[in-house]
């Protein structure tokens, strides 16, 4: 007796086995077979068709709406080697404002009938020894007298007093 249990077992599970692929080809080849059209009445063949074709349209729909959310989301910006060019309402720019012009305070004045030289500043620059019609930082020594120099530049000429005359 104890070999009946031995053999029942196996064939049991084959049995068992073999159902569970009978009903697992049955329902696979429902579903890939699909239901058939052929024993609905016309009428109902119709609204199945018109409601397939609403799922299908609104399937659609949402697809599309979902494609368009991200593509606008995910938008890659335009080529930086090529900028679009947006065009606006266009104001006038604001004219620049006027250079501050500094004029320059006379150091030294070394005044010779020949050969008159003079020694600029403007803040903390000083330049060299300028004679007559030398230029220095957009200024040019345009007269070297003992009372005052005279310098044009800038659209302007000024006269500058010699400090420490004699």
């Amino acid at each position: 007796m104890s070999r009946a249990p031995e053999r029942v077992l196996p064939a049991l599970l084959v049995l068992v086995a073999l159902v569970a692929g009978w009903r697992t080809l049955a329902s696979t080849r429902a579903v890939l077979g699909g239901a058939r059209i052929g024993t609905l009445s016309a009428d109902r063949q119709a609204a199945v068709r018109e409601e397939s074709k609403e799922q299908a349209l609104i399937a659609r729909l949402v697809r599309d709406d979902s494609t368009l959310a991200a593509i606008e989301k995910a938008r890659i910006p335009g080529d930086p080697f090529r900028p679009r060019l947006v065009e606006g309402p266009s104001r006038p720019k604001p004219p620049p404002p006027e250079p501050v012009i500094v004029t320059p305070a006379v150091v030294l004045c070394a005044f010779d009938r020949e050969r008159p030289e003079v020694v600029l500043r403007i803040g903390e620059l000083t330049s060299g020894r300028l004679t007559l019609n030398q230029t220095w930082e957009g200024w040019t020594v345009a007269l070297i007298d003992r009372s005052a120099v005279e310098l044009t530049g800038y659209d302007r000429t000024v006269r500058i007093p010699v400090p420490n005359q004699m």
